[in-house]
């Protein structure tokens, strides 16, 4: 005769402690699974919104404003920063409402500092950024340029110069005192953002201007 070993012998026991070993392996899954999806879904925004410390850029500058003057479209201006934050200009600055440009459409440098003159912020970008980096830009240009408004990207031209080593983005701003750069390695939309709403366009020679 076998041993009774009633209902909690140990065919039964084994079995009990296997199903529960089988419910906690399948809960430990799917958090792994959804930590997987987090993380990529997550990466663009982190990206995009800057998530992760302070910022990333340099400080900005206090640069002494330069003349205001026209000059006839077409005319060669040597400014004396790169990228510029003030100085003499072309009559006619881009057009309002648009916030990104490419490098086959972007106006001239002479064009774009008239509209510094307007109070815009320019994020001048150079040709290390690409991909990612530039889908969140143009992004982000689109969003600050709805608010805090007057905004604009655009690609540097290095005729003009070239960024210091470790710049790839450089956002300038000419304020009614003093004009102001501030350096970036790569697209940061908190560093950008900071900047544009610590010098807002009412802060500008010729806020009114469009």
């Amino acid at each position: 005769m076998q041993p009774d070993h009633g209902v909690y012998g140990p065919g039964r026991t084994t079995r009990r402690r296997n199903i529960a070993l089988l419910c906690v392996a399948v809960v430990l899954l799917s958090g792994l699974v959804d930590i997987a999806v987090l993380t990529v879904t997550a990466g663009p925004l982190r990206r995009l919104a800057g998530i992760g410390g302070g910022s990333i850029c340099g400080s900005p500058t206090d640069d002494r404003v330069r003349s205001r003057g026209h000059r006839p479209d077409g005319t060669r201006i040597s400014y004396a920063t790169v990228p510029p934050s003030s100085g003499p200009h072309w009559p006619v600055p881009a057009p309002a409402g648009t916030w990104f440009y490419d490098r086959g459409t972007a106006p001239p440098v002479e064009t774009l500092v008239h509209n510094l003159e307007h109070g815009y912020t320019i994020i001048w970008y150079d040709g290390s950024v690409t991909g990612s980096q530039l889908s969140d830009l143009r992004t982000l240009a689109g969003q600050l340029g709805a608010r805090p408004g007057k905004v604009i990207a655009a690609p540097w031209d290095t005729a003009h110069g070239r960024f210091p080593s470790g710049g790839s983005l450089a956002l300038a701003h000419w304020g009614a005192g003093r004009g102001h750069r501030e350096f970036c390695p790569r697209v940061d939309a908190r560093s950008i953002r900071d900047f544009a709403e610590r010098f807002p366009s009412g802060d500008s020679p010729e806020p009114g201007g469009a």
